[in-house]
């Protein structure tokens, strides 16, 4: 990473305004609609291991 800043370094920007977001738009916001969904069924049914309400996932974090 601090080489490739240091290779930006080698730019000249004088005269470049910086770039604040990838756009001119902004708070470009859609309205939340409720949408069909499936069931806890069918969200479960190729899990690997579950309990009828929650995957189930080997423990990762040791104590």
């Amino acid at each position: 990473m601090i080489r490739f800043v240091e290779k930006l370094n080698e730019l000249d920007t004088n005269g470049v305004m910086p770039l604040l977001h990838m756009s001119d738009r902004v708070n470009v916001l859609r309205e939340d609609e409720v949408t069909g969904s499936i069931t806890t069924e069918q969200g479960l049914q190729n899990a690997y291991n579950h309990d009828h309400a929650f995957f189930k996932v080997p423990k990762v974090i040791k104590k």
